[in-house]
């Protein structure tokens, strides 16, 4: 119980610093575009760049690296701990089916493999201009279907 208690509180503790990493990542990438723009005189010029993002990440992967071993331990040792199901009637809402141990520790592994595909492609999009993309796409969409411009 104590074991499981103490990985329950790294994760938390991990989520909030990955959670607290992005949110500096991108008020710092904010700040350092609104300082281009005022240094170039430019209200055109891009708040957010490939590199300034790349930059800014690289200071993230680290904390979601870590982040992301802390579930997949917490998970197996979850699935490995073999709780019985609760009698009907007293089932607790987070209360989810176990799965035998072989059957879970490949669930963890597929579910942790998952989240750093995600992770990577991510990353991908936005060092390969994704994010300009994407803002083009929904501009265009706005001006065009609603009729705002």
């Amino acid at each position: 119980m104590k074991r499981e208690k103490l990985l329950s509180v790294a994760v938390g503790v991990l989520t909030a610093l990955v959670c607290a990493a992005l949110c500096a990542c991108v008020l710092t990438l904010y700040a350092s575009g609104l300082q281009n723009r005022a240094e170039t005189g430019s209200a055109f010029a891009p708040i957010f760049t490939r590199e300034a993002v790349a930059r800014q990440l690289l200071w993230v992967c680290p904390a979601l690296a870590l982040w992301l071993i802390a579930v997949i331990i917490a998970g197996a040792y979850n699935e490995k701990q073999g709780k019985k199901r609760p009698a009907p009637g007293r089932i607790p809402i987070q209360w989810l089916p176990m799965q035998p141990i072989r059957e879970a520790s490949k669930t963890a592994v597929l579910r942790g493999a998952l989240y750093a595909a995600a992770v990577l492609f991510i990353v991908l999009g936005v060092l390969n201009g994704g994010l300009h993309d994407v803002l083009v796409k929904a501009i265009n969409i706005c001006t065009e279907c609603i009729g705002l411009g």
